[in-house]
């Protein structure tokens, strides 16, 4: 393989990866707005999850 060919490919995977970041970025950031609303949601959930609690029945009675 030559070195031309070596650096397309190189190239080619640093342009896949990049857009792989900015995606999860943009769904991280949309799902999360602000830290301080996480913070709540979190203490929010520990609070309903009491022992022996299933936590997918806490988050079905959390959605809209």
């Amino acid at each position: 393989m030559d070195h031309n060919r070596l650096n397309a490919l190189f190239v080619q995977y640093l342009e896949q990866v990049s857009e792989f970041i900015r995606v999860y970025y943009n769904i991280h950031t949309a799902n999360q707005p602000c830290r301080t609303s996480s913070l709540r949601g979190a203490e929010y959930i520990a609070e309903l999850l009491q022992p022996g609690q299933n936590p997918r029945r806490v988050k079905e009675s959390m959605e809209y």
